[in-house]
Order: structure tokens, then sequence, then C-alpha cells
């Protein structure tokens, strides 16, 4: 399930009004007549494979997951699938609890990969979502019997 909701109306008070953005957003107000863009993202869905972790010299730690999310279209349901990045203390969070198939809600922004194949030298890109938060879904008996069903012992 993808969620994204904007409320046209409050999002215009807010934007124009100094007071309403600090308020609401906790960063520095915006100048009346000054551009703005938004780059949120909100998804919820199930972890597709486990966290995979990259430690740098620098000591910053880097996780990259996969989400599947379900998205309803005329011919039924499709399911999209995203690469989330996270970095940090996030990133270590996730790579001690987060599994394959776990269902997690996260919250972040959209960033494009790019770079040129290296066999044709033509540009390539992809979006990528760089996680700020990321939530549990579902219960911890879920969790837990999840857990179980991906033991050694029952394959």
């Amino acid at each position: 399930m993808i969620i994204f909701i904007v409320n046209y109306l409050t999002l215009r008070q807010i934007c124009s009004n100094p007071v309403l953005w600090e308020s609401q957003f906790h960063s520095t107000p915006v100048l009346k007549n000054q551009h703005m863009s938004i780059n949120l993202v909100h998804l919820i869905g199930r972890v597709g494979t486990d966290p995979e972790m990259k430690y740098f010299d620098s000591g910053s730690v880097k996780c990259k997951l996969t989400l599947a999310v379900n998205r309803r279209t005329r011919e039924g349901e499709h399911t999209d699938w995203f690469n989330l990045e996270l970095w940090g203390k996030t990133a270590e969070i996730a790579n001690s609890y987060v599994r394959k198939g776990r269902q997690i809600a996260v919250k972040g922004s959209l960033k494009l990969e790019t770079w040129n194949d290296t066999s044709t030298g033509v540009p390539r890109s992809r979006p990528v979502i760089l996680v700020d938060q990321f939530q549990f879904l579902g219960s911890r008996r879920d969790a837990e019997a999840e857990m179980m069903n991906n033991s050694p012992e029952h394959f």
C-alpha cells in the first residue's frame, strides 16, 4: 500500500505562512515568493531481502533493503519493488531486527542514483528511497512465527 496524503489547502496555508511552516516542520521559515519543493516518501510493505550492510573507514554504516509494496490497478493488484537505503543508527537497528518478509513502514526521501553502464557506456539511473525513519508493523507473534519459519530446521 502506498500512502501519500496531501491536503492542498493546508499545504498552501503552511507554505505561505512562515510561522505555520516553522511550527509544522521545525525548520527555518519559508519566505514569501520563495519557490519550494517537497521530497517526502511514505511506504508500507514487506521487506524483500535481509539487510545488506556496508561499513566505511570513516565509521559510517549503510544498509540496503528492498521493499515490496502492493498497488491496486484496474487489472488487479500489482507489486512494486523499492530499493531502500538507511544510514547510521537507523541502519544498525535495521540490521539487528529487520528480516525478509517483515512488514514495515518507512518515511524518507527519493534520490536518483546515476551511473554509466560499464559495458555500453550508456547513462543509467534508478530511484532509491533514502529512509529517515522506519517502524515495525504487525504483531510480535507474527514476527516470531515468521522467524520460526525461516529457521534452518524448517528447510
